[in-house]
C-alpha cells in the first residue's frame, strides 16, 4: 500500500446511470455487492466516483427502495454521509439520521436498505493510508474503531466540512472532469485532493468516542433467520405456515418483522428475491439454448401467465426481453 502523500495515480472518473439494479454491482470496482429493488417499476441509479491510489469519493442517488448488500473492497473503510432522503433508510436495520454517518469496513457484511429519492456521499479509504495520516496528525485512531461495524454522531462542523469539501469536487468531476484527470497535472491534483480530504475525513473519525456498534433488535435477527431459508429453498415451494413452523415463530411476528424492514409482507419478499433469480439467470442464458419456462421453473415459477404479468411489472420489461438481450 502507497502513502497517500506519495500517490502517482492520474484521477480515475467515472459517471453512470442506469436502470438495471445487478449493473451496480457489476460497475462498482473492488465492491463485493448484491442489489435487489424492492418495488415494481423503474428502477433509477447515478453515481459518480473519482478513483485515487485506492480511495474511492462517490455520490449514489437511488431513486426507489432497494437493498444493497455487501463488503468493501480488501483492507479498506468506509463512511457514508447522507445528502439526501425523502423517507426514512435503515443501515444495519437502524434509521440513519440526517445527523449521522454510517460506516463499515471489509470484515463488516453491509446491509443498506434506501428509500425514495436517497442520495447519500461515500469515501472508500484504504486503512493504511488512514493510520499514516492519523500518526502525521497525532490523532488518536485505533483500528478497532476502524474496524466496528456501527453508526457515528460527529461533531456538526466536521460533517458539514466533509460534505460540502465532497460535493464540491463531485460537482467538479461532473462538470469540469478534465480539470482533474488532465495527465499535465494529474499527479499533483491526485496529491491535491488527498491532502485535503484526509484531515477533513479524521476529523469526522476522531471526534470523541464517537463509534457506537449496530443494535440488533429480535424483529432483525428473526428476518435474517427467515432469509437464509429463503435463499436456500428459492426453487422449492415454501408458505408462511413452513417459514413459522421452521422459525418457531407466530405468523403475526414474522409479518411484522418484515413489515418493519422491507415495508413487505414475507411472502412478496420472497417472491422479489425468486424474480431477481430469474433476471440474473436470464441474463447469462443462451437464448438459444434456454428459454424462459425452464429458467422460471428452478426458481418455482410455474403459472407461466402470472409470472410474466410479475415479471414485466417488477422489472418494465417481458422475461423473454430480457432473455434476447445481448
Amino acid at each position: 500500500m502507497q502513502d497517500d502523500s506519495s500517490t502517482k495515480d492520474v484521477p480515475i472518473i467515472t459517471q453512470l446511470k442506469t436502470n438495471d439494479a445487478d449493473e451496480l454491482a457489476e460497475f462498482v470496482r473492488g465492491w463485493d455487492q448484491e442489489h435487489i429493488q424492492l418495488t415494481k417499476g423503474t428502477f433509477e441509479w447515478e453515481t459518480c466516483i473519482i478513483e485515487i491510489d485506492g480511495f474511492q469519493f462517490s455520490e449514489e442517488f437511488y431513486g426507489a427502495p432497494a437493498l444493497m448488500r455487501g463488503s468493501t473492497p480488501p483492507e479498506t473503510f468506509v463512511i457514508g454521509i447522507p445528502k439526501r432522503c425523502l423517507a426514512e433508510f435503515l443501515y444495519g436495520g437502524n434509521i440513519i439520521s440526517k445527523d449521522c454517518c454510517l460506516t463499515g469496513n471489509f470484515r463488516q457484511y453491509l446491509d443498506l436498505q434506501t428509500s425514495n429519492e436517497t442520495s447519500l456521499l461515500l469515501v472508500t479509504a484504504p486503512i493504511a493510508s488512514i493510520f499514516t495520516r492519523a500518526e502525521k496528525m497525532k490523532l488518536p485512531l485505533t483500528r478497532e474503531q476502524l474496524l466496528s461495524p456501527g453508526i457515528i454522531k460527529p461533531d456538526p462542523t466536521a460533517m458539514r466540512q466533509l460534505s460540502d469539501y465532497l460535493e464540491e469536487l463531485l460537482l467538479l468531476a461532473k462538470t469540469h472532469p478534465d480539470w482533474l484527470t488532465d495527465i499535465s497535472q494529474g499527479n499533483s491534483m491526485a496529491h491535491l485532493i488527498l491532502e485535503d480530504s484526509l484531515p477533513l475525513l479524521l476529523d469526522v473519525l476522531t471526534f470523541d468516542s464517537n463509534f457506537f456498534p449496530e443494535k440488533e433488535s429480535r424483529r432483525r435477527k428473526l428476518v435474517k433467520r427467515a432469509e437464509i431459508i429463503m435463499r436456500d429453498r428459492l426453487d422449492l415451494p415454501i408458505t408462511m405456515t413452513d417459514l413459522c413452523q421452521e422459525l418457531k415463530t407466530s405468523k403475526r411476528s414474522l409479518y411484522y418483522a418484515f413489515s418493519e424492514s422491507f415495508g413487505l409482507p414475507p411472502m412478496q419478499y420472497l417472491k422479489i428475491l425468486r424474480l431477481h433469480g430469474v433476471r440474473r439467470a436470464l441474463k447469462l442464458a443462451d437464448p438459444q439454448a434456454s428459454t424462459v419456462t425452464t429458467i422460471a421453473g428452478l426458481y418455482g415459477f410455474w403459472h407461466m401467465g402470472k409470472f410474466s404479468t410479475d415479471y414485466r411489472i417488477m422489472f418494465g420489461e417481458s422475461p423473454s426481453t430480457t432473455l434476447s438481450k445481448e
